[in-house]
């Protein structure tokens, strides 16, 4: 029986400071692998990835999608995008759409920019014989912050083919022949219903109470959260990343500032010290906690509150 997780990672922003000159660019360090391509995002954010190659990327006030269509074109042909361009002007009322012809992944591409009057929305179209590739954030929904659209647009600019993959193999997963709709293997490391589950990773290892489980995203990236999905609220997400070359008491002291949490403590976990502060999001509560091990930044993110059984599941955490 296929199991479904419901991941809900609330995101940290990274903050920037100073002036433009000084502002630091979008760190990209995580790589998501779709099969024929890979694209790059930041650790704390999460994405959900569909079917016949497709993946949403959320952000801290944006989304990035990424789909394949079937068209009648050859690779190359921007011209032929045209049609495309002239129906969102019909569709879009009261904005700026400009195009420009660039390169996405090494293949010709048309960007199209556009321009509300709350902001930008941005657009990436690839022809290939027989198809599109289209990376793109929403289109009815400006991003208002400039700091957003640079990290969309770096998320965007990170797309790159794989090099062992032609575009016959592409054409096939795009239609579904290929690696779409496949069933996912089981994760061995899930003991049957009613028992207590434990993971043992090579940077995180846990062992949780009954009626917990979890969802690995990858190594540096996990959800704990209980079976039951009306209990989510007690879940959290554990993200171990490389150091962005701050020490942790100011990287989360620039994440406090920007989320605008009145109190930064300290406090132990698994043996480490970790700086903690917790925001209000739509009237619930989450916890945002920084640590480091072994160079890596460790980022705790609860859901909501944290209580004696959440705490409890913490306290479990060991890491390497």
């Amino acid at each position: 029986m296929k199991k479904i997780f419901i991941m809900v990672i609330l995101v940290a922003l990274i903050a920037g400071c100073g002036n433009d000159a000084t502002k630091p660019k979008p760190i990209l360090d995580r790589t998501y692998d779709g099969g024929f391509y890979t694209i790059a995002l930041p650790s704390m954010y999460s994405y959900e990835a569909g079917e016949n190659g497709s993946v949403k990327i959320t952000g801290t006030d944006f989304i990035v999608r990424l789909s394949g269509v079937l068209f009648d074109i050859k690779s190359g042909e921007l011209d032929k995008l045209s049609p495309i361009v002239e129906d969102m002007k019909k569709d879009l009322i009261d904005v700026n759409i400009t195009t420009e012809e660039t390169k996405l992944g090494g293949f010709n591409a048309l960007k199209i920019t556009v321009e509300f009057k709350e902001g930008k929305a941005l657009n990436y179209t690839i022809p290939l014989d027989d198809l599109l590739i289209t990376v793109n954030t929403d289109l009815t929904t400006p991003i208002a912050k400039s700091e957003s659209f640079d990290m969309a647009q770096a998320i965007i600019e990170s797309f790159q083919f794989k090099p062992d993959i032609n575009q016959n193999t592409i054409y096939r997963i795009i239609k579904g022949e290929k690696d779409g709709n496949v069933e996912p293997p089981p994760d061995d490391n899930q003991p049957p219903s009613g028992e207590a589950k434990s993971y043992d990773g090579s940077l995180l290892s846990f062992k949780l109470p009954l009626g917990w489980t979890y969802d690995v995203q990858s190594d540096e990236a996990i959800n704990i959260l209980p079976d039951n999905i009306d209990e989510i609220s007690l879940g959290f997400s554990v993200m171990i990343v490389k150091n962005f070359g701050l020490s942790i008491p100011t990287y989360a002291e620039q994440q406090r500032q920007a989320l605008g949490a009145q109190k930064k403590i300290e406090r132990k976990i698994a043996g480490l010290t970790f700086y903690t502060f917790s925001v209000d999001l739509g009237g619930s509560k989450s916890h945002f906690m920084y640590g480091e091990k072994n160079g890596r930044m460790i980022i705790i993110i609860s859901n909501g509150d944290i209580g004696p059984q959440t705490q409890d599941v913490i306290d479990t955490l060991h890491f390497k």
